[in-house]
């Protein structure tokens, strides 16, 4: 549970959920503004805590963490892709893709190369001295998604990745996003566009702070049960 105090009116943000997500699963977390899906994102990203309750990350009660603990598991363990790309302008993709390398024991280096490698990975790899302001819509999101993936994370935390893009260029995107499933990352995206939602395999709509339906997506040909139903089959 997560409330927020508003004066003197309690907020409840998300209320009662209980929720298990699995190892490489690929999951799209909709629903109308006001729904609680921001606030679950932030919380299985460790950047809010629930008021009440437990998140286990990895085994792990995160609940009982320190904000130092949970400032490593977000540098560490969590990926961040943002809507509006979060880039810095005077850097290039390749300083932007270092960042949160910082703070490891690597030396430059082994930090150069590494986000190097995580660029060619998305296919920017022509494109590591070019600054944002040299960078297409798609490629700065590329950009984004490369420094999400530079640690390793266990999760990729994506909350409206193509909402700055167009439909080809979100296509682009999304294709990556099915790529990197498909190569065992665990991704969750936050988004209110159905053609993006159906691309994971599991699509979680949310209303008043509650799961209001947790549906296993059969419309994505990669889903192994693929019906010609509705396409959508409830999670159990």
């Amino acid at each position: 549970m997560r409330i927020y105090k508003v004066g003197v009116e309690r907020i409840h943000a998300l209320d009662g959920i209980d929720l298990e997500l699995s190892e490489n699963e690929y999951v799209a977390v909709m629903g109308p503004s006001g729904s609680g899906k921001s606030t679950l994102m932030n919380v299985l990203g460790c950047l809010d805590r629930a008021t009440s309750g437990r998140y286990e990350l990895d085994g792990e009660d995160t609940t009982k963490m320190t904000d130092a603990a949970l400032a490593s598991i977000r540098n560490e363990r969590i990926g961040f892709i943002f809507q509006s790309f979060e880039l810095l302008g005077q850097l290039s993709a390749l300083k932007n893709v270092e960042m949160p390398l910082i703070y490891s024991k690597n030396g430059w280096r082994s930090r150069r190369k590494c986000a190097q490698n995580v660029l060619e990975r998305v296919g920017l790899g022509d494109r590591i001295k070019h600054k944002p302001n040299q960078l297409s819509g798609g490629e700065k999101q590329r950009v984004a998604i490369a420094r999400a993936l530079v640690c390793n994370p266990s999760i990729l935390l994506a909350d409206e990745p193509t909402g700055n893009l167009d439909s080809k260029t979100s296509e682009g995107i999304l294709k990556l996003f099915d790529q990197l499933h498909r190569e065992g990352q665990t991704i969750i995206i936050v988004t209110h566009e159905e053609f993006v939602a159906h691309h994971a395999n599991r699509i979680i709509q949310m209303k008043d702070g509650r799961i209001s339906s947790d549906l296993q997506n059969n419309r994505n040909p990669r889903h192994k049960d693929v019906t010609q139903n509705s396409g959508l089959e409830e999670k159990r």
